[in-house]
């Protein structure tokens, strides 16, 4: 399964961007309601709040919390986790086991943050094939 991103690349947040997990790591999203959970490899359980069971996503797939309210994702294998969001909805909070997000490399970030205000203003220019290309 591909993974699930949104249409366009300024319709979504990205929350955590390949986050590893250790087996019985978890991580855990308050104000979940519209987040995209991709699971780059391994297998975690999702836990939600108010649900009857959980559920369990493998290696390659994703899964849209529809709910609002805590959701807790338990890796149990060894993990890597994308969360994105909707631009429409809130940021949620995010607990990782180390306490806070780790949101990769600096470098990286800022290289993407140039290359989506670079998108960004291509779009409404008349050379929209400089985008195609890439």
């Amino acid at each position: 399964m591909d993974r699930k991103l949104w249409s366009d690349a300024r319709d979504e947040h990205l929350l955590l961007d390949g986050f590893a997990l250790a087996s019985g790591e978890a991580l855990t999203i308050r104000g979940a309601r519209g987040v995209v959970l991709f699971v780059e490899h391994g297998e975690v359980s999702v836990t939600r709040e108010r649900g009857r069971r959980d559920i369990v996503v493998a290696g390659r797939q994703w899964l849209w919390l529809d709910r609002g309210g805590k959701a807790i994702v338990q890796a149990r294998r060894d993990a890597a986790v994308t969360l994105t969001a909707s631009t429409d909805t809130p940021i949620p909070d995010i607990q990782t086991p180390g306490g806070r997000a780790r949101r990769g490399h600096p470098y990286l970030r800022a290289l993407l943050a140039w290359w989506l205000r670079l998108y960004r203003r291509r779009q409404g220019s008349p050379h929209r094939r400089f985008i195609a290309h890439l």
